[in-house]
C-alpha cells in the first residue's frame, strides 16, 4: 500500500511517496498522511483516480490505491510531469494483471509531451468512427487550487524529545543533536531508524526485535545542505529522493568537470529501489547499514567522500574505506569533492534494471596529472563479492605512474583478477559470473575515460564502445487489434464496448471493499499456523508452553480439536499430529486478540521431530524411490514402435520447466463467523472456487454443508491459486471459530502464504521423435513427468490439459504420451493461469531439436 506523507517546512511541503507497510507510525508525528481514500470518492473523484479507472488501469483493483497514490505525490510535486517523471514514480509499484499499459496509459494523459498511442487512428483506418478506449477529453481539469492544504494543526515546530511506550518497544524520538547523542550513549545497541528500510525488512522479515528504538527523524542538524567550492555536505538524515534532486540541481549549476562524482551517484540512485524506498531511505541510513550490495557506498568510497561522525564530546572524520563505525557515533553528514583532472564512474549488474539488488557493482576514480594520461591517483571498489564493500587496493597503487593505454588495461585486468578473491560462500554465489564482471566493469571504465578525455579508441576496441552506452528507456508504446463496433449495434448491447470496469472507480477511491478491509466483528479473534519445518519426518512432541505465555492468546488448536474429518479434499491432513510431508505443513494454529500475538505465539510453539528418510524433493528424485500417483494417464494412437523403425532419423531430448508462484497482490484472506445456533457459520473468503470451501469447512465441522454460508465479493487477484488452498484455511479458522465460539480472521502474510501454498507444476519432459529427412515426423514417444507435491490437488487436471494439448500445432500420426504425477515432500503443486498449456512446451522442443540436428 502507497500513502503519501507531507512534512511541515518553512518553504514548501513536500509530498512523499512512502511503503506503508514499512513506516512505523511513531515515526509520522506531525506529519500528514493522505491516502487514497482522502483524496477523492465516487461522488467526488479526483482526477487522478478518474483518469486511471476511465483508462481501464484496474482490474482485481488491490494495487489500484497505490498507484493512485504513487501519481498523486508527482503530481503535487509536478503538476505537469514528463513521461519519464511518471514511469519512474510507478517503477515502485506492482501489478499483476493490467501489464501496466492501461495504468501508464491513463496517467501519460497529465503529460503535455505525451501521446496516448491508442487513441491514434490506424492510417489504414482513418474512419469517423474509430473507436477510442477512452476520451480524454471527458476527464476532469488538474486543479491544484482544490488540492488538500496541510492542516493547521500540525503547523507547529516541537523542540522536546518524545518517547513513545509500547507493548515491548519503547520509541524515543529527539529533537537535538544533544538528545540525540545522549541516547546513542545511553542505548548503544539501540538502531537509529529513519525511514527504517533496513530495520523494517529485519523485523518483518527475520523476525529481528529491538527493545528500544531511536529515530533522529525530528533533529534538524542532520539535514545539513551545503555546496562549496570544494564539493557538497550532506546531512545523514537526507533521503536518497531528496539526495537525487540535490546533486540533478548541482549537475545543472555546475560545469561538467566539476560533478563526475555526483553524475555517478545520480547513475546509481536511478535504478535503487523505487521512488517510494527513495523517499524513506536515508544516505546515513545506507552508509550505516554496511550492506555488500550497496550501490552507493562504492561510489562514495571511490570518490574520496569523507564521513563526519559525532558522539557524545567528541568529534571525528574518517573515511569510510579506514574504520568502521562505533556503536555509539552518529553519522552526521557525508561531505564529497569534485576535481577538475578526475574521473569518477559507477557501475552495476542486476537481474533486472530497476527494484533488484545488484549481483555486483563497482566504483572506480582515477586522477592525472595536469595535461597528461599518467595515472596520479586511483581507486576501485567492489560491491556484491564480499561481506561489505571491497577495495583493489594493491591493484590501484600498481597502475600509479602508468599511462593510460591498452597495456595498462590488460595489466589491471590481470592484478584485479589476483587480488579480488571471490570464495564459493560470498553472498549470491556466481563466483566466475562476478569474477568477469570485475574485469568488465573496468574495461568499461576504461573507455568511458577515454571518450570524456577526446582520446582516440583503438581501432580493435571501437567495436565495443557500445558497451558504455546506458540503454534507452523508451516510452512504452502499444499496439492493440480489435473489432471496431458496427454502427448498426444497438446502445444497449454492451459487447464490444470499451466499458470502465464495474469496481473501477471504487477501486481507485480505495471504497472497493476486499476481505481485510470488513470493519472488526464484535470479539473477533486471529489466527496464526505453526508449520513444519522439516520436508518429511515423524513428530516426536509439540510444546506449547512458552506460546500460551504471549500476551492476548486465548487458546491453540491441534488435530484434536477437529470435530469432523482432519483433512481437505485433494490437500491431505488439516493438522499434522504424527507426521509431517513437506515444509509448510500446518501442525497447529495459534488464535489471539491481535494479528501480532498470533504470530508471535506460533513462533514459540516447540516441535520436535525425527526425520525420515528418504526426503524426496525433485522429480528425479520421485523417478528413483518410483513415488508416484497413479493411475498414470496417457494418450496413444498408431503404432510409434513401427514407424520410428520408417524414421530416417531419431532423436532424444529432455526439457525441464520451472514452477511459479502466483504472487497475487492480495494474499490468502478471510473471517469466519458462527451464528451461534445449529452449528451455523458465515465465511467471507477470497476465493476463486467458493463451494470448495463450503463443502470442505463442512466436512471438518462434521455438519450439512447447508449450514456454512461462503461469500466473496471481490479478489485481490488469484490466478488460480485461490482455487483449492482457500478451504484449507477456511476449514482451519473454522474449527478456532467452533472451539472458541468468537469470530475469527485469517490474513496471511506474504512469506507464509508462499511458503503453505506452492504454485505451478513444474515438469520435466522426455522425449524420443522420428522425422524424415524431408522433416516430416512419423513418430513420438514423449513422457510427462510433474512435481505435484505432497497431495494430488489440481495436478491430475493440469496432466490431462497438457495430454490432450501436447500435439500443439503439430500433426504426429503415431504418439505414445504418458503423464505421470510425482509425489514429493514439497507442498502441493496447485492451478495457475494456463493450466497445462505452458507445460506443453516440451512439444515445441521437439522440431527446433530436429531442425537444428539437420541444419535445416
Amino acid at each position: 500500500m502507497i500513502a503519501v506523507v507531507t512534512k511541515y517546512e518553512t518553504v514548501g511541503h513536500p509530498h512523499y511517496p512512502v511503503t506503508a507497510c514499512l513506516l512505523p507510525i511513531c515515526s509520522l508525528n506531525n506529519m500528514a498522511v493522505t491516502t487514497t481514500e482522502g483524496i477523492g470518492n465516487s461522488a467526488r473523484l479526483h482526477p487522478v483516480q478518474e483518469r486511471i479507472a476511465k483508462a481501464h488501469g484496474s482490474q482485481c483493483g488491490f494495487c489500484t490505491p497505490g498507484m493512485v497514490m504513487s501519481m498523486y505525490a508527482l503530481l503535487r510535486n509536478y503538476p505537469e510531469p514528463t513521461t519519464s517523471q511518471i514511469m519512474d514514480a510507478l517503477s515502485g509499484n506492482i501489478c499483476r494483471c493490467t501489464g501496466y499499459r492501461p495504468i501508464l496509459d491513463g496517467c501519460k494523459t497529465f503529460s503535455k509531451a505525451s501521446i496516448s498511442y491508442l487513441n491514434v487512428k490506424c492510417r489504414k483506418a482513418q474512419k469517423s468512427n474509430f473507436p477510442l478506449l477512452f476520451n480524454e477529453k471527458e476527464f476532469l481539469p488538474l486543479d491544484k487550487t482544490q488540492e488538500l492544504i496541510f492542516p493547521p494543526d500540525l503547523q507547529v515546530s516541537e523542540s522536546w524529545m518524545k518517547v513513545f511506550q509500547g507493548e515491548r518497544v519503547t520509541w524515543y524520538s529527539p529533537s537535538t543533536l544533544k538528545e540525540l547523542l545522549e541516547l546513542r550513549t545511553k542505548y548503544p545497541e539501540a538502531p537509529l531508524v529513519m525511514g527504517n528500510t533496513n530495520i523494517g525488512l529485519q523485523t518483518n522479515l527475520h523476525g529481528v526485535f529491538h527493545p528500544v528504538m531511536i529515530s533522529p527523524i525530528n533533529v534538524h542538524d542532520l539535514y545539513t545542505v551545503a555546496p562549496d567550492d570544494a564539493g557538497i555536505t550532506i546531512g545523514s538524515a537526507v533521503t536518497l529522493a531528496q539526495l537525487k534532486t540535490i546533486l540533478s540541481e548541482s549537475v545543472h549549476k555546475l560545469p561538467k568537470h566539476k560533478t563526475k562524482t555526483f553524475q555517478a551517484l545520480i547513475q546509481q540512485l536511478r535504478t535503487l529501489a523505487g521512488e517510494q524506498i527513495r523517499s524513506m531511505a536515508t544516505l546515513g541510513g545506507h552508509i550505516a547499514s554496511k550492506l555488500a550490495i550497496s550501490d552507493l557506498n562504492p561510489v562514495l568510497a571511490a570518490a574520496g567522500a569523507q564521513l563526519n561522525l559525532i558522539s557524545k564530546g567528541k568529534y571525528s572524520d574518517l573515511y569510510k574505506r579506514k574504520q568502521p563505525m562505533c556503536l555509539i557515533q552518529v553519522c552526521r553528514n557525508i561531505s564529497t569533492t569534485k576535481k577538475c583532472e578526475e574521473f569518477v564512474s559507477a557501475f552495476r549488474q542486476a537481474q533486472r534494471e530497476r527494484n533488484a539488488y545488484a549481483i555486483v557493482n563497482a566504483g572506480m576514480r582515477v586522477r592525472f596529472g595536469e595535461g597528461t594520461d599518467m595515472i596520479q591517483d586511483m581507486d576501485i571498489f567492489y560491491g556484491g563479492i564480499g561481506s561489505t564493500t571491497l577495495s583493489a587496493k594493491n591493484t590501484s597503487q600498481a597502475l600509479i605512474g602508468r599511462h593510460w593505454n591498452e597495456e595498462m588495461l590488460q595489466e589491471a585486468c590481470r592484478l584485479a583478477l589476483e587480488e579480488i578473491s571471490i570464495t564459493p560462500s560470498a553472498p549470491g554465489g556466481m563466483v566466475e559470473y562476478k569474477r568477469t564482471m570485475t574485469i568488465s566493469f573496468f574495461f568499461k571504465f576504461f573507455l568511458q575515460v577515454l571518450q570524456n578525455r577526446n582520446k582516440t579508441v583503438s581501432k580493435p576496441l571501437v567495436i565495443y564502445l557500445s558497451s558504455i552506452k546506458d540503454f534507452d528507456t523508451e516510452i512504452p508504446k502499444t499496439l492493440q487489434i480489435f473489432q471496431e463496433i458496427d454502427t448498426k449495434q444497438p446502445a444497449r448491447d454492451p459487447v464490444g464496448r470499451p466499458i470502465v470496469h464495474l469496481s473501477g472507480i471504487k477501486q481507485a477511491t480505495g471504497e472497493a471493499v476486499y476481505v481485510d478491509d470488513m470493519p472488526p466483528v464484535d470479539q473477533e479473534l486471529f489466527i496464526a499456523f505453526a508449520t513444519s519445518t522439516r520436508a518429511h519426518a515423524k513428530i516426536l512432541s509439540i510444546d506449547e508452553t512458552e506460546a500460551r505465555q504471549v500476551p492476548g492468546v486465548v487458546d491453540i488448536i491441534r488435530a484434536k480439536d477437529v470435530p469432523g474429518k482432519n483433512a481437505v479434499d485433494g490437500q491431505g491432513t488439516l493438522f499434522s499430529e504424527e507426521t509431517v510431508e513437506c515444509v509448510g505443513q500446518i501442525i497447529c494454529a495459534v488464535v489471539a486478540d491481535t494479528s501480532d500475538h498470533a504470530r508471535r505465539a506460533a513462533t514459540k510453539i516447540k516441535i520436535a521431530y525425527e526425520d525420515i528418510e528418504p526426503a524426496i524433493i525433485t522429480i528425479e528424485d520421485a523417478i528413483k524411490y518410483k513415488s508416484f500417483y497413479e493411475p498414470f494417464k496417457g494418450i496413444k494412437h498408431g503404432n510409434a514402435e513401427e514407424a520410428f523403425k520408417t524414421a530416417d532419423h531419431i532423436l532424444e531430448g529432455e526439457v525441464h520447466i520451472c514452477g511459479q508462484e502466483q504472487f497475487y497482490m492480495e494474499t490468502n484472506s478471510l473471517i469466519v463467523i458462527p451464528k451461534g445456533e445449529e452449528n451455523e457459520f458465515d465465511i467471507y473468503v477470497s476465493t476463486q472456487d467458493i463451494s470448495t470451501s463450503q463443502f470442505a469447512v463442512a466436512a471438518v465441522l462434521g455438519v450439512p454443508s447447508n449450514r456454512i454460508m461462503s461469500r466473496v465479493k471481490r479478489v485481490g487477484g488469484a490466478f488460480g491459486g485461490k482455487v483449492t488452498k482457500p478451504a484449507i484455511f477456511a476449514s482451519a479458522a473454522a474449527v478456532a471459530a467452533q472451539k472458541t465460539k468468537r469470530p475469527i480472521r485469517c490474513v496471511l502474510e506474504r512469506g507464509e502464504d508462499m511458503l503453505i501454498t506452492a504454485g505451478r507444476h513444474p515438469v520435466s519432459g522426455k522425449y524420443k521423435v522420428g522425422c524424415m529427412n524431408d522433416g516430416k515426423i512419423v513418430a513420438a514417444d514423449v513422457s510427462f513427468y510433474t512435481n505435484a507435491g505432497c497431495t494430488i490437488d489440481e495436478s491430475f487436471l493440469v496432466l490431462v490439459v497438457a495430454l490432450v494439448k501436447m500435439d500443439s500445432a503439430y500433426n504426429f500420426p503415431n504418439l505414445n504420451c504418458r503423464a505421470i504425477a510425482c509425489k514429493t515432500n514439497l507442498p502441493s503443486n496447485t492451478a495457475f493461469r494456463g493450466f497445462g498449456f505452458p507445460q506443453t512446451v516440451i512439444t515445441l522442443c521437439m522440431p527446433e531439436h530436429m531442425t537444428q540436428q539437420n541444419n535445416k
